[in-house]
């Protein structure tokens, strides 16, 4: 219980510190993808 616990606590906040950079990095890749595949019809 004790080491699952301070697993969480060190583990949770970083992932949460990372999920967030990487769904905005991933929302502009692909709106540039999206942009890139228009161009490329166009």
């Amino acid at each position: 219980m004790n080491k699952n616990e301070i697993w969480n606590r060190r583990i949770i906040p970083i992932m949460e510190i990372f999920a967030s950079p990487y769904s905005v990095i991933r929302k502009i890749y692909l709106q540039l993808l999206m942009l890139s595949i228009v161009v490329y019809i166009i």
